[in-house]
């Protein structure tokens, strides 16, 4: 291997084209056949992977240019506004009022797990997640807060009769961030009125996030089902335009061993039920994760773990 090859291949990933001819003294066509004889090729080199455009959704709006090319040292400051320009992203002037719920747009366990809590607790508007629980659920809402890292305070509403209807209080996380909003509706394709026109899951399924994706779903709208006290199932039943999205739960739970099934019921209801041999390898799989469960469902199944040992 030649002096010139060596350099090219260390070189290759960090430099442009035309510096690296350049500095080797030779043509583009040169430098392109030596890529050839080496088997060098930077098709997938520009690619964005998941870890930068996370980056790029939490400092792009706060961030001056120097320190963008700081953070992607790689990458030209063109490249860069592109990349920004197509994942929707823009420059805030008072950005600390517009990132309350930032940390949702991250790849993590958790935020993944509170993304499927909110698709099936949360009310969506264009700048607004709202979240409504009943007073024995309270603490859940301020994991959801701790984990945000923001002031936020939580609204109590006193039980109230509506027509025939007597409701219990509640309390309720309610924030406007109408920088984020969008880009988690854009990120998981949610609509305002997910009621009845549920998001697409195809690329959380496919995730290492199903998981915990998965549990903060149910946790927002299932329930553990039991005899004589001890969990014998799961459930999860919601509107019926999200009978596709619970067989594509289905299928992949499945295909992991969680005995389940999907289907609509006699009152017209989308319904998934997890059978109790599927509660084994799904507690298996939970307690590899670090996730804020909501206590009064899925850690009951620490009572059949309990009973297997």
């Amino acid at each position: 291997m030649t002096k010139r090859q060596k350099f090219i291949i260390n070189n290759f990933k960090t430099m442009k084209n035309k510096d690296l001819a350049k500095e080797l003294n030779i043509g583009l066509s040169t430098l392109y056949k030596e890529f050839q004889i080496l088997s060098l090729s930077k098709k997938n080199q520009n690619k964005w992977s998941k870890e930068e455009d996370s980056l790029l959704i939490k400092y792009w709006p706060k961030k001056s240019k120097q320190d963008i090319l700081n953070i992607f040292n790689n990458r030209s400051y063109e490249s860069i506004k592109t990349r920004a320009s197509i994942l929707g992203l823009k420059k805030i002037d008072n950005f600390k009022n517009h990132n309350k719920l930032v940390k949702l747009l991250s790849e993590s366990d958790e935020s993944y797990y509170w993304i499927g809590f909110i698709m099936a607790d949360g009310h969506i508007s264009k700048k607004t997640i709202k979240i409504s629980l009943s007073i024995k659920d309270k603490d859940h809402l301020h994991k959801l807060i701790h984990y945000l890292g923001t002031e936020l305070k939580l609204w109590y509403r006193k039980p109230h009769t509506l027509g025939k209807y007597k409701t219990s209080g509640s309390y309720t996380f309610s924030v406007m961030d109408a920088y984020t909003v969008p880009l988690l509706c854009k990120k998981f394709k949610i609509k305002s009125n997910k009621t009845e026109f549920a998001p697409r899951i195809d690329d959380i399924i496919t995730s290492d996030y199903f998981i915990p994706w998965f549990c903060g779903f149910f946790d927002g709208d299932g329930c553990v089902l039991k005899k004589e006290e001890q969990p014998v199932g799961l459930r999860i039943q919601i509107h019926s335009s999200w009978i596709n999205v619970l067989f594509k739960i289905t299928e992949k739970l499945n295909s992991l061993g969680v005995l389940s099934r999907s289907y609509i019921d006699t009152q017209g209801y989308s319904r998934l039920v997890v059978y109790k041999k599927g509660l084994l390898p799904l507690i298996d799989m939970i307690n590899d994760y670090s996730i804020p469960l909501m206590d009064r469902k899925l850690p009951l199944l620490n009572d059949l773990i309990n009973k297997k040992t």
